[in-house]
């Protein structure tokens, strides 16, 4: 989806060549399984959880060692793997349980922790199979929450881009609760109504988000010097992208909320400002 494409375009820029090859191999197996999952709304439910299970034994065959792998995908993905041997099957396995899910269930949130749920299934998971690639020997579990913690952050994020373009698909990324305490309804959102009380629901999600945000910066002062500099870039861009959201009132639902190329490159140079006060550390 664009969350990780977003993310992977960041570690073009920070990423050594070998990490860089790695991203590529679990972005490549984890555009397969989204594409099976969000494909062509025609197709049927249970053909694609089938397909998705085959993912499922595929990779646990690869990784017993009951199968050789049979795809370029897989063959990539073992081979990295293999080379970063911290890595954990439970984040790919994480990731189709949730697609599955969503596939049975439809896009209902009746609270924060459900959307959380949803968010560490499908980006969550993604930061947790990269930590190895940033973390180098330093994997703990503090450092894999924190983790977790930037991956849901910029899933929410990236939700709290489109309300308005997904409502057009029939598709609403906010708590149920949270609408029912603030008194906004399903109506309000399809029919793109700026009221206050829809203001003060998304400032509640933009201050869960700068807290998740909060816990990720923390993770940066014990990563290598690069891997460190890539955390505070996709922090760094995430609040821009909430800060955009707030300087338009909150609106995300007359339009899709972007930055400007000109405040990426600010997000950039903020991102290597952040980097100094850190501390340099290594760079490699």
């Amino acid at each position: 989806g664009s969350t990780r494409s977003g993310l992977l375009r960041i570690a073009e820029i920070f990423l050594p060549e070998a990490e860089l090859h790695a991203a590529m191999a679990v972005y490549a197996w984890c555009c397969r399984a989204e594409g099976v999952c969000y494909g062509p709304d025609h197709a049927n439910m249970y053909h694609k959880i089938a397909a998705l299970n085959r993912i499922e034994s595929d990779f646990k065959a690869m990784r017993t060692g009951d199968a050789v792998p049979g795809n370029r995908i897989d063959i990539d993905l073992l081979r990295t793997m293999q080379g970063w041997p911290s890595m954990r099957d439970a984040p790919y396995l994480d990731m189709l349980a949730g697609m599955r899910r969503l596939l049975r269930e439809g896009v209902r949130y009746v609270n924060f922790e459900a959307l959380r749920q949803y968010a560490y299934s499908t980006t969550g998971t993604v930061s947790l199979m990269m930590l190895p690639l940033l973390a180098a020997d330093k994997l703990s579990a503090e450092l894999e929450a924190q983790a977790v913690d930037l991956g849901i952050a910029v899933n929410l994020t990236n939700a709290l881009q489109v309300v308005g373009v997904d409502a057009k698909g029939g598709r609403i990324y906010l708590p149920e609760e949270d609408m029912k305490k603030f008194g906004v309804t399903s109506a309000d959102i399809y029919d793109t109504r700026m009221t206050p009380a829809y203001r003060e629901l998304i400032r509640l999600q933009i201050d869960r988000v700068r807290q998740l945000l909060d816990s990720a910066r923390t993770a940066a002062s014990s990563l290598p010097g690069r891997s460190r500099l890539a955390v505070l870039a996709v922090v760094q861009y995430t609040n821009a992208v909430l800060d955009e959201v707030l300087a338009r009132d909150c609106d995300n639902l007359s339009e899709a909320v972007r930055i400007s190329p000109t405040r990426k490159v600010g997000v950039v140079g903020s991102a290597l400002l952040a980097w100094a006060r850190v501390g340099w550390g290594a760079r490699t």
